[in-house]
């Protein structure tokens, strides 16, 4: 393998050059001494802010958000690109979280292509990145990288100083335990450490159970129990799973189980049921998604022209459609979805030029993208390696 760090130097030049102004705050001056330090082995991660996120539904339940300085935001992304090209033909087809050509439309695209199932698990990693060892995850990154400056990089970054607002000093340095998580290098460090896990389910499953399958997104995954001539009974299968994880991983596990006709389950955004038959089904909780539209499309406060409001609203259509676009509710949701965009994008448009709002829709009708059904006429498809992906995205909606 190639030296790391001139790998890394070569990567921070290509980010730089191809999203400036994502790092506009580094100047010249700034990123050259980045560049010496990195060379030199001397570069230094800042003491990063420590949020606490309410989490949604989850009354009293705080998700840690780490804010790193901006400076050091490049680096960490060069690293995470480096990490994610030298581990994506080595992760399993089975993991989809934060690699590169993957995402949730392969995780449930694989999910959907089991077939019918008599059960299935949703497991959830317990506080996944407050938990996951340095000295276990250290020992899965020597196996495949060497060079003792970057991991020395990365070992900084683990154990760099962290603040929360009252000043307290809330970092991993000495207890050895826990990711940053808030910056790109986290989830690609995250997909590391649980690599050896999806190893051992796959092992697990292809030697003893051959009618489970299983799929991963970052700290979540699900596992589908196969109809046969004979039921299988899922306990002994969830009792496997937590074992595994703890023996490899020393993590725990929240686990739901569902069976045919169940009440669905919320995973990734959607709402996962089986029906009666086994068959998996994904909707988009259009109630949820309804009130987060009307609470929170707005545009930030330094966009003040129309054509940054219908540029802004014509973006949240194209990103919401590219996430809901396996729901099999697409229809209500692409309505709901219009009528939502297209009453906030009006509104909007009347703050700024004091338009009554029939004039606004002449005028600006036109130009917002249009959510037609075609865009849902052909469903995601993939090979069961999850490799061959075919998405009909309509960006150009009549």
């Amino acid at each position: 393998m190639a030296p790391m760090i001139p790998l890394l130097v070569e990567t921070l030049l290509d980010l730089r050059r191809k999203k400036a102004s994502q790092y506009e705050a580094i100047s010249e001056v700034d990123f050259a001494i980045m560049v010496a330090r990195l060379q030199k082995g001397e570069f230094r991660f800042h003491a990063m802010r420590r949020l606490l996120i309410p989490k949604p539904k989850k009354p009293g339940r705080f998700r840690p958000i780490t804010i790193p300085d901006s400076k050091d935001v490049l680096v960490m992304d060069a690293a995470a690109e480096l990490l994610n090209e030298i581990f994506r033909s080595i992760f399993l087809d089975c993991s989809h979280g934060f690699i590169k050509g993957r995402g949730t439309w392969t995780f449930f695209a694989s999910v959907e292509s089991w077939g019918l199932v008599n059960h299935f698990v949703q497991a959830d990693i317990v506080s996944c990145f407050d938990m996951i060892p340095h000295d276990k995850l250290f020992t899965l990154l020597s196996q495949h990288i060497s060079e003792r400056a970057f991991i020395g990089l990365i070992h900084n970054f683990l154990t760099t100083d962290i603040f929360d607002k009252e000043g307290q000093n809330c970092g991993n340095r000495v207890s050895g335990i826990g990711i940053p998580q808030g910056s790109s290098l986290s989830p690609v460090l995250m997909n590391i450490f649980l690599h050896k896990f999806d190893q051992a389910i796959s092992e697990w499953v292809s030697t003893t159970y051959p009618l489970i399958r299983y799929a991963r997104y970052a700290d979540d995954f699900f596992i589908g129990i196969k109809e046969s001539s004979h039921a299988l009974d899922p306990e002994p299968i969830v009792s496997m799973v937590r074992k595994l994880m703890k023996d490899e991983l020393s993590l725990d596990l929240s686990i739901r189980v569902a069976q045919r006709g169940d009440r669905p389950l919320s995973l990734l955004g959607f709402r996962v049921s089986l029906d009666e038959r086994g068959q998996i089904h994904l909707n988009a909780p259009l109630k949820r998604i309804r009130t987060k539209l009307e609470s929170k499309l707005t545009p930030p406060q330094r966009t003040e022209t129309t054509g940054e409001v219908v540029a802004y609203y014509n973006q949240k259509v194209i990103a919401y459609l590219a996430a809901y676009c396996i729901a099999e509710n697409g229809g209500r949701f692409k309505g709901l979805l219009e009528r939502c965009v297209r009453r906030c994008c009006f509104k909007q448009l009347g703050n700024i030029s004091k338009t009554y709002l029939s004039a606004l829709k002449q005028k600006y009708g036109h130009q917002l993208q249009r959510t037609t059904p075609p865009f849902f006429a052909k469903r995601l498809t993939a090979s069961l390696q999850g490799t061959s992906i075919d998405i009909n995205i309509g960006r150009n909606f009549s």
